[in-house]
């Protein structure tokens, strides 16, 4: 879990001129590291 949200926080980052991140999930690996608590407003 920990690295899963390593991983897509450094996506997250605020950058001048960066609008958007894409995630690619080959293995649909984001259903067994789903925490509602997790989601909402930066």
């Amino acid at each position: 879990m920990i690295e899963f949200k390593q991983i897509i926080g450094r996506g997250t980052r605020l950058w001048e001129g960066k609008d958007y991140f894409t995630v690619i999930d080959f293995v649909g690996a984001y259903q067994k590291f789903n925490e509602p608590d997790w989601d909402g407003e930066p």
